[in-house]
């Protein structure tokens, strides 16, 4: 799986608005855009473990009101299989 085409595009189109590049926008400090910001905050993401992974937990979380805006994303991401290679990949653009 290509980081760059499948996974960071899944990223991009549900993250960015609020955790890109634009500082002025970013929520919370957070950033997915580039590999320090991705791995910035301890937790955040957890590569491989996405149990353990407080960005998984608040777009896959039941509650709808805990639950990212932008989390449909991820569910359509997952349906078409993209959605798995993100812990997998995650570990690769961490090294």
């Amino acid at each position: 799986m290509d980081f760059d085409r499948q996974v960071r595009s899944i990223l991009s189109d549900n993250c960015f608005t609020c955790h890109g590049p634009d500082e002025k926008k970013r929520m919370l400090g957070i950033h997915f855009d580039t590999k320090e910001g991705a791995f910035g905050k301890p937790g955040v993401i957890v590569p491989g473990d996405s149990a353990h992974s407080k960005m998984y937990l608040r777009v896959s979380n039941p509650n709808e009101a805990m639950r990212m805006a932008h989390a449909a994303g991820f569910e359509r991401a997952q349906a078409d299989g993209r959605a798995g290679g993100v812990n997998q990949d995650l570990d690769r653009f961490r090294s």
